[in-house]
């Protein structure tokens, strides 16, 4: 069984009516770019050696990298300023407390991650993590993370800068039609 065979909340995008919407776990329909989806845990026996697999068919969720960076972050409460980015290579994520959201360009919630959630964002894939009470994530982003300002304007909220710049490292087609999507035509699209 593929690990996207196992994942529930998926998002990403597909085709209705000849026209491209953000998929949402009430709508079906064949994935054309996939950009995340929660594993659900379970829990482990505490009196015996006990263990999940997880990660069996990552590898199609993301693509091969020289760059892994194993990273514990901490958001506090009111994290609500962070512009979205990219994740070349992909990557995989664990709410270990608290709890965030992917949002819209506007802060919208769209799907939210509380703890225990195992999160997987393909390769390509954008999003815009925000917390409202604050969350501790261990996280292994693939060949690094873009951001659409430098180091000097990371609180730079223009998704072009960060589409140009996909667009510069050769993204697939469907990555950047999705981060257009979402970032740009938010309210047009969205069902």
């Amino acid at each position: 069984m593929a690990l996207t065979d196992k994942l529930m909340d998926m998002t990403g995008t597909e085709i209705i009516g000849a026209k491209l919407r953000l998929i949402d776990t009430k709508l079906t329909g064949e994935v054309n770019f996939f950009n995340s989806g929660v594993l659900p845990t379970s829990s482990l026996a505490r009196d015996r050696i006990d263990f999940v697999e997880i990660g069996k068919g990552f590898n199609e969720l993301v693509k091969p990298c020289q760059r892994i960076n194993p990273t514990l972050l901490n958001m506090p409460s009111g994290s609500l300023l962070l512009p979205p980015h990219c994740h070349p290579g992909g990557e995989i994520a664990y709410v270990a407390e608290g709890e965030y959201f992917d949002a819209s360009i506007l802060g919208t919630p769209m799907h939210t991650y509380p703890a225990g959630s195992i999160v997987f964002y393909g390769a390509f894939s954008t999003h815009r993590p925000l917390s409202r009470t604050g969350a501790r994530i261990f996280y292994v982003p693939l060949d690094g993370i873009i951001f659409p300002g430098s180091s000097s304007e990371l609180q730079t909220d223009d998704p072009q800068k960060l589409i140009d710049k996909m667009g510069k490292l050769s993204a697939p087609g469907p990555a950047i039609g999705y981060a257009r999507m979402w970032m740009l035509n938010q309210a047009e699209d969205v069902s």
